[in-house]
Parts: structure tokens; C-alpha cells; sequence
């Protein structure tokens, strides 16, 4: 399943670049964030040595801290997404698919 989980994260971005089905992107993105937090502060409470390569790794590991702060930026603007309309160029307006929520 791990190996599926690249494509998964790809095909996500490509929906909200693209802004097609905006909202429920936006929260599956969130709770991916979310779920990877959870597993780096696991590890963290375990002592584990933890460099999952994000962002090229390789070089100088950015530290437990920049990482959390990394996750929760990327999950509150996943939230931002979410609760604001679709842009007026997203394919969900052109689609006619945005909801009736106000622009952000």
C-alpha cells in the first residue's frame, strides 16, 4: 500500500492545481497531512530516527521541528482551501460544480 501512496499524492495535487472537486481534495489532502504528523510525532516519541526523504532528503535533515512545522502549514492551508470557493479559474466553477460557500 505504500507504494500506491506517490500516486495517490500526486493525483491529489493534480486536482487542486487543476481545481476539480476542490472541497473533498482539499480534505483528503488535510487528513493525508494529518496522518503523516501522527506518524512523525509517533516516531519522535519512540526515539526514531526519522528522514522520510520529503522534499528531495538526501542532504541535511531538516530536523523534527521544521518537519511538524512543514505538516502543519500544509494542513492549514488544505483548510483554507477547503473552506473557501473555488477560484474563478478552477474547473469546479467552470464545471458549475462550486458550492454555494463564499470567496476566500
Amino acid at each position: 500500500s505504500a507504494h500506491g501512496l506517490p500516486l495517490l499524492e500526486i493525483l491529489l495535487g493534480l486536482y487542486l492545481a487543476a481545481g476539480l472537486f476542490t472541497q473533498p481534495t482539499a480534505l483528503a489532502t488535510g487528513v493525508l497531512m494529518v496522518v503523516f504528523l501522527a506518524a512523525l510525532a509517533q516516531g519522535a516519541a519512540h526515539g526514531l530516527q526519522i528522514d522520510c526523504g520529503c522534499f528531495g532528503g538526501g542532504a541535511a535533515d531538516s530536523g523534527l521541528t521544521l518537519s511538524a512545522l512543514r505538516d502543519v502549514v500544509l494542513i492549514s492551508l488544505c483548510l483554507q482551501v477547503y473552506l473557501c470557493a473555488p477560484g474563478k479559474f478552477s474547473l469546479d466553477r467552470k464545471l458549475g460544480l462550486a458550492s454555494g460557500k463564499r470567496d476566500g
